[in-house]
Order: C-alpha cells, then structure tokens, then sequence
C-alpha cells in the first residue's frame, strides 16, 4: 500500500513480547498520532492475547504464526503496512507475506539470517513495488551524527583510517539474549549488523574487499561459536578500516551506544568517545584537542528510525536505512563471515550482486 496516507496508519506487527514487547511499550508510542497496532502475529498464545488486550487489537487480527497471518492478509486484512521484530530466521518468511499483500515493511536487523534469504527478501521487495526499511538506530544518536558530520564536512582532508572497537562482557550464560551465544558467527554476525552498518554511515562508503578473523577464547564457555572478531577492508577512496569486536571481554567495556570509533583523516584524527567526539590537530605548535558540541536529534534510535519509516510511507521523504542501502551493510556482513572461514580476503561487491542479482 506504498503511498497511502489514511491517518493513523495501520499497522500488523509481527512479535508481541521480548524485544518486540520493547517496541509496543517505549518505541512505537512515538508514532501513536500516526499509527496504531491493528493486528498481531506471535506463536505464543498468552504473550499475544496479552498484548492483543493491551492494544486493543481483536481476536480475529491476532495471528499465531506468520502464515495464518499471510492467509488473512489474502482474505483482505485492514492494514496498511507491516513491522518485522522477530529472529533474523523468521525475517524472510514475515516481510515476503507482508510485501507480496502490497504492505510497506519495517524490520529489525539484520534484515536476513544467510544470503539466500536475504535475496528473496530483495525479490519479494522489488516485485510487489512496496517501500521497505531496516531498523538501522544507531545512525540516530547525536555523537555518532555530530562525528558524521564532521567527517562529511571534509575540513580534516581525507580519510585514511578508522578503527572501530566493540567490548561486551557476557561471558555469563544467556546474558547476550536470544540465541545468540548458540550463533556461529555471533560478534561478524549480531554485533556487526550494528557496527558494520556504523563504518558505512560514518565513512560514506561500502568496503570494496575484506578480510576477518574470528574465534571463541578457552574462557568464552557460555559460547558455542565465535564471540571475537577482527575484520580490516579497503574502502573504494583507498581508506582502511579495522573492527575489533569481544563479547567477553573482562576489562575495559565499550559496549552498546558506548562503542568508540577513531577516524585517521590527512588533517587530523576524530575520535567518538562514550558521548563525546573529540578532534586532535598535530602541527608545528604541538597538538592541540577540541571537543566538538553535540546536538541530541528530537527523536533518537529506534524512534527516529519510526518516525522515518511512517512520514515515508505517508509520501515523505525515503530515509537512509531503506533496504537499498542496507544491502551494503549485509553485503558487508556476509563477506567478513565467508572471510573468516576461508582466512583470505572477500570482495563485498559479489555478495551484493548475490543479493541483488545484478553482476
């Protein structure tokens, strides 16, 4: 239903509870004078009838999979968009039923669990012509935008290096949530849906190759897979980058909206740290060190990500985080995971053209 203004919008939300319970209470209250819930999908019987009752969303709009959901949409469900907060593996099956019934969708990250069901999501998007956007919130928290804008401006020269660092202590069982301490490549896979989308942002650029490593230290027992990650790339200007990512670390924390980013420019360095973005200029006076005001956005995070998602649909401008774009992110992600495996250097432009099937 791209292009339908009705206010409110109505919205199918796909997730009652856990995270997606995160979105019905703080998240897309946001939006309430623009959009509502008007039907539900969860497997769990009390978790939906729960939040059915608390939204007031009847019995026949509350769905307990995604396919007696897909079944109703057929049958002419009144809703005029969809909202994705589910595990990546059930992305694919949730935002193709909502496309191919002509929905607008929002979902969380990463869009896909592999690359298959990445590009049938791509498919599905491109076919039925419905507008599409990845809940990509870290672009919208004002050191992060403020150290953007910096870099844009260009007044440090070029780029030549940033460095980005991710450290988490969850080395208790379960403490990451979900099944992430059970995912083989949880640090590429769940923290770089985060960070890899971040260097993008910051750089204005998609890697052109890569290379990573990853591995689980004696230490990491809550975890079966690899919770460490180093991966570097060249970016199409020639700047590198390199990302450090643990989930066990011990020590110094930079974890969730705390991580810290240095950026190398032929003029100077910009560093984000905790809140702060700093610039250091070093000359023939010495160096000197300024900090950079930053300006916090009306909206931040996932509610700025909302508020885009339904002006858009609304016939607004397209947001940043639209699925087009995203497919660097996950081109991105998928080659630092075949990178991994095979201890060598990927090209990230095949995984795009794996996606968009263009190439």
């Amino acid at each position: 239903m791209s292009g339908n203004r009705r206010s409110p919008l109505r919205l199918l939300v796909f997730g009652a509870d856990g995270w997606a319970g995160v979105w019905h209470e703080h998240f897309l209250p946001a939006v309430a004078d623009r959009a509502k819930v008007a039907a539900l999908v969860d497997q769990d019987a009390t978790s939906l009838s729960d939040r059915a009752a608390a939204l007031g969303v009847p019995r026949s709009a509350a769905f307990r999979s995604i396919d007696e959901a897909a079944r109703a949409l057929g049958q002419g469900l009144d809703v005029d968009a969809a909202v994705v907060v589910l595990p990546p593996e059930c992305h694919r099956d949730a935002i193709c039923a909502a496309a191919e019934s002509g929905l607008d969708v929002l979902t969380e990250k990463p869009l896909a669990s592999d690359p298959k069901a990445a590009a049938d999501i791509v498919r599905a998007v491109r076919s039925s012509g419905v507008k599409a956007q990845v809940m990509q919130n870290y672009r919208h928290y004002g050191p992060i935008r403020t150290a953007r804008s910096v870099l844009a401006d260009g007044g440090l020269g070029p780029l030549n290096l940033l460095v980005a660092r991710f450290r988490v202590d969850y080395r208790e069982p379960r403490s990451w949530g979900g099944n992430r301490h059970d995912h083989p490549h949880a640090a590429l896979f769940e923290a770089g849906a985060h960070h890899f989308d971040q260097i993008r942002h910051l750089t204005g650029e998609t890697p052109e190759s890569v290379w990573a490593d990853e591995w689980r230290p004696g230490h990491a027992t809550s975890f079966s897979g690899a919770p460490c990650a180093l991966v570097g790339g060249v970016f199409p200007s020639s700047a590198r980058f390199l990302y450090e990512a643990s989930a066990v670390a011990a020590g110094q924390q930079d974890g969730w909206k705390r991580e810290s980013y240095r950026a190398e420019c032929a003029g100077g360095t910009l560093r984000v740290v905790d809140s702060s973005v700093l610039v250091t200029v070093h000359g023939p006076d010495g160096t000197v060190e300024s900090e950079v005001p930053v300006t916090a956005p009306p909206l931040t995070g996932h509610r700025a990500v909302i508020d885009e998602f339904v002006t858009w649909i609304s016939g607004g401008p397209a947001p940043a985080t639209r699925l087009a774009d995203n497919l660097g992110t996950m081109a991105t992600i998928f080659a630092a995971i075949e990178a991994a495996e095979l201890r060598g250097t990927v090209p990230v432009a095949r995984h795009m053209a794996a996606l968009t099937g263009v190439g």
